[in-house]
Formats: structure tokens, C-alpha cells, sequence
């Protein structure tokens, strides 16, 4: 059995819920590409957003959650992070 990515919704949101970025797949409809939407005010809300190295294209979760730790200094759940998701440690 495996398992096969179809579309996706990835959304980084503010403490208080408002939406800083997020990476959209959805194949059929109008923008059938992967995309990334960012919010006008993401930069006052998120400054590390000027220097993150953000991914393009289509966009894997583990890519995701790289992301997220490496770039917007969110801690992991577990240690073994990078091996569970398949992850290198390079940027």
C-alpha cells in the first residue's frame, strides 16, 4: 500500500489566528499550480519572513515542517523529527 499527495492546504497563522502565509495545491480547479499566498501585513506580524528561504513549487508536508522549524524557530514535538519525516538537515 502507499500513499500518493493530491492536493494540499499548508497555512502558517499568527498566534491569534490571522493567516501570515500559506502553500495551496489543488489540481481542477481555477490555479490548478502550487502556489503560495502571502498576507500583506506578514511582514509587520512575522519579521523572520524577510530573510526565510521559502520553497516553490510543489511542496511536500515534511518540506512544510522544515520549514517552520528552521526558519520560523518552531520546536519540534520530538528529537527524531528530521528522520521521521525524511528530512536532511541541510537547508
Amino acid at each position: 500500500m502507499t500513499a500518493r499527495l493530491t492536493s494540499y492546504v499548508y497555512q502558517l497563522s499568527a498566534a491569534g489566528g490571522a493567516e501570515i502565509l500559506a502553500y495551496h495545491w489543488h489540481p481542477g480547479s481555477a490555479e490548478a499550480r502550487p502556489h503560495l499566498h502571502i498576507s500583506a501585513a506578514a511582514g509587520s506580524v512575522l519579521p523572520e519572513l524577510q530573510r526565510a528561504h521559502l520553497p516553490t513549487g510543489k511542496v511536500e508536508l515534511a518540506e512544510f515542517i522544515r520549514l517552520l522549524v528552521r526558519d520560523f524557530g518552531v520546536r519540534p514535538l520530538r528529537k527524531d523529527w528530521r528522520r521521521v519525516l525524511g528530512v536532511s538537515a541541510q537547508p
